[in-house]
């Protein structure tokens, strides 16, 4: 049976599906175009800023831990005054971490919303809601915090950011699942009234997972 001799709408569906098919291909060969851009590049700035082979650098491996249990044993129990004596900075650390994990959660429980399928219509917002995510907690810490200091000089803020984005990453990511899996008939139940919908809202099912994820957590570990 040639194309001719189908129907209208049986052929305009199989123009729509060549067409996708097409768009499709477009977009495949410019990722692998992209990917094969950025592997040649990475390759090329590594070797040129290659700092040696690792043959050459096992000899030093060990140098930092022997290092610092030589000092710590030189310095014995003088340590007391330098814990003393750091104990700000200490403190710093750990608020900037606090701080920074809970400026995640806030974000993470935004971005889980508009990610879920079940309460935005418009897909577009979720799958860019989604995409951001998966970029987010695709990249740790370290590598985040290495960035950030490259980009904004020795300071605290590059951190805090780091912690910030892999935070709203992950915990995003598990919050927009919870919101998905929750029971969202009572809110459509017809005369529902503004406090109801409040308090069916699927917004109350991210601490019961988060107790649910903190308790296994400590459990496993």
């Amino acid at each position: 049976m040639t194309t001719s001799s189908l129907p209208p709408h049986l052929i305009e569906i199989e123009n729509q599906l060549n067409a996708l098919a097409r768009t499709r291909m477009i977009y495949t060969l410019i990722f692998i175009a992209a990917i094969v851009i950025l592997t040649v590049t990475g390759v090329t700035m590594a070797e040129a800023r290659n700092a040696g082979s690792f043959s050459r650098g096992i000899d030093n491996f060990f140098d930092y831990p022997v290092d610092l249990f030589v000092e710590a044993f030189e310095t014995g129990w003088a340590w007391w005054g330098l814990l003393l004596k750091h104990l700000p900075e200490l403190m710093n650390t750990i608020n900037l971490a606090l701080f920074s994990t809970f400026l995640g959660f806030v974000f993470a429980v935004v971005l889980s919303l508009v990610a879920s399928k079940n309460l935005i219509q418009n897909g577009f917002w979720v799958a860019v809601a989604r995409r951001s995510l998966d970029i987010m907690r695709s990249f740790p810490e370290l590598v985040i915090a290495m960035i950030f200091l490259y980009l904004m000089g020795k300071s605290e803020l590059p951190a805090l950011i780091a912690i910030w984005i892999h935070t709203v990453g992950a915990l995003g990511k598990l919050f927009s699942e919870v919101v998905e899996n929750c029971d969202s008939k009572p809110m459509e139940r017809p005369g529902i009234r503004r406090c109801q919908l409040v308090a069916k809202s699927p917004l109350w099912c991210i601490p019961a997972s988060d107790a649910a994820v903190s308790g296994l957590w400590h459990v496993t570990a």
